[in-house]
């Protein structure tokens, strides 16, 4: 060890310092230049070594989404930025991932959506398919087994993922218009929309999405009263719609369940099971569910054939014990067999609507799209004399209507959010200011009878509602309690005026709730009084 250490102090001793070295005259060895810099490449007057400005996120992708009782439809409007006003022109459906422009609102077991979940269902219980599959099975039917909340993620997260694709293509994220019956716009169905679409521009009310779809709230101002039928899977609703400065005010809707559209397909089947009994003595496809089942989707098929064709037949084969069926229909045929359906819808129709005089007269629904229904319609809707009302767009499918409405005003919204002219949506978490709703039942009447809960609770916001109070009495405004109570808001006496015929004793009234939460009442067109 010592060795060792001897050794290393002899070669330090032996190395000169650099001041020795320099006495002694031996040149110390200059140290290596250093490297210039490498230039920096320069792309777009940007070098790599500066950050990259921010780009601006790309505005979303409008969507209407028609979130009906038996199926559902997206449409997509054009992005922010494309040359003119958005219209139903503009506006594309899209299809599922069968190509088909319409997906069934059902979900089966093992995450099946739509037609697969359908076919499962009838193959499972038949019964449940042939007796209205909206009603038993949809995403709105009563559940049960308390699965309504995790059905609806199922279905919307499939119809997110069409309308994502689409999407994707553009470019953009997701904005989304969703029509649906204001009943049932809750906490649960408002969670599934924002965890499918990202973000929720708004709910509006089906028909108000086909007066959209028509141009009522753009470019057509020649306009007053407007009504709006439409006949889906939830029964017949007829609903009345006023210019009021620009914008839709409600003046009533009103609607009866039992004319759906399963009435028209029941009519159809009873012909075509009789005619297979009479051909094969006795047979009767009602003592087999799986049969009725079968030829409930044929008949069904066909009342949409017979809608936009002049001619349907319905064919299954193997229907019951190996024989098949193969039925013709012909249009007038099927005016004959629903003609008495026909008659009622056309009736609770003029109940309703009449003896109002409309500008413009709008169908809704795939039963609409029959010329008899259409015809139907129109003609219990246009009075005595005067001239027809307007029928709407034709360019303007009534099947497709409330999604193309939906898609307009989703592209009007985001146009208004890039341009500046409305605050754009931060976060998910604040869509419920997007869209509120109202948290009470309001109503107003006569005193001392009772009033009509003319905005409910979860209507969105702001709404405007119409009626009438008889004069010389006083006007209550009440809030409707749940449990049947009431609560006297504000009172105010209204003028009976001198002379007045019987038909003059009732004074028009207007309710309007806003998204701030202000309430104002107007009678006889008079300035608004806030309360």
């Amino acid at each position: 060890m010592g060795k060792k250490k001897n050794k290393k102090k002899q070669q330090q001793q032996q190395v000169p310092s650099p001041a020795a070295a320099s006495s002694s005259g031996d040149t110390p060895k200059s140290p290596a230049p250093k490297q210039s810099p490498r230039p920096v490449p320069v792309e777009n007057g940007v070098s790599s070594h500066q950050k990259p400005p921010k780009k601006k996120a790309p505005p979303p992708l409008p969507l209407g989404v028609d979130l009906g009782t038996a199926h559902a439809r997206i449409a997509a409007g054009p992005v922010s930025g494309t040359p003119g006003p958005a219209d139903a022109t503009s506006v594309r459906i899209l299809s599922n991932a069968d190509g088909v422009r319409r997906t069934p609102t059902l979900v089966g077991e093992g995450g099946l959506v739509g037609e697969g979940a359908r076919k499962a269902l009838a193959r499972d219980d038949p019964r449940a398919a042939a007796d209205g599959v909206a009603r038993t099975a949809g995403v709105f039917a009563p559940a049960k087994d308390g699965r309504r909340g995790s059905n609806l993620r199922v279905l919307l997260a499939e119809l997110g993922g069409y309308a994502a694709a689409a999407g994707g293509a553009a470019g953009s994220h997701l904005g989304a218009v969703v029509a649906v019956g204001p009943e049932r716009v809750d906490g649960v169905l408002r969670t599934a929309c924002v965890a499918a679409f990202g973000s929720v521009l708004g709910y509006l009310r089906p028909a108000a999405a086909v007066c959209v779809a028509h141009g009522l709230a753009g470019e057509k101002t020649d306009w007053r009263e407007c009504a709006v039928v439409d006949w889906g899977a939830s029964g017949i609703t007829a609903t009345h719609f006023r210019r009021a400065g620009g914008c839709l005010e409600l003046v009533g809707s009103w609607t009866h369940s039992e004319l759906t559209p399963d009435a028209v397909t029941g009519a159809l089947v009873g012909h075509c099971a009789n005619m297979f009994k009479r051909r094969n003595g006795g047979l009767d496809v009602n003592d087999s569910p799986r049969s009725t089942m079968k030829l409930w989707m044929a008949c069904e098929y066909a009342v949409g054939v017979l809608g936009v064709g002049g001619a349907a037949t319905v064919e299954v084969d193997g229907l019951m014990e190996g024989l098949d069926l193969s039925v013709p229909v012909s249009r007038p045929r099927f005016e004959m067999l629903i003609g008495r359906i026909l008659a009622s819808a056309a009736e609770f129709v003029g109940a309703s609507l009449l003896p109002n005089r409309f500008d413009v007269v709008l169908l809704s629904g795939a039963l609409c799209k029959a010329p008899c229904v259409a015809a139907s319609f129109r003609k219990t809707l246009k009075g005595d004399g005067g001239d027809a009302p307007w029928p709407g767009r034709p360019d303007v499918p009534a099947d497709e209507a409330v999604a193309v409405g939906c898609a307009v005003h989703a592209s009007a919204v985001v146009a208004a959010r890039v341009s500046g002219k409305v605050a754009a949506v931060a976060s998910k978490d604040i869509e419920e200011e997007v869209a509120p709703i109202s948290p009470v039942s309001l109503g107003f009447g006569t005193e001392g009878e009772d009033a009509d809960a003319f905005i409910k609770m979860g209507d969105p916001l702001p709404a405007v509602v119409s009626g009438e109070a008889l004069r010389g009495k006083s006007l209550e405004v009440v809030q409707l309690m749940e449990g049947g109570g009431r609560t006297v808001l504000a009172t105010a006496q209204i003028p009976e005026e001198v002379g007045a015929k019987d038909g003059e004793k009732k004074a028009s009234v207007r309710m309007e709730l806003t998204a701030e939460g202000r309430l104002s009442i107007s009678v006889d067109g008079g300035p608004l009084t806030i309360l």
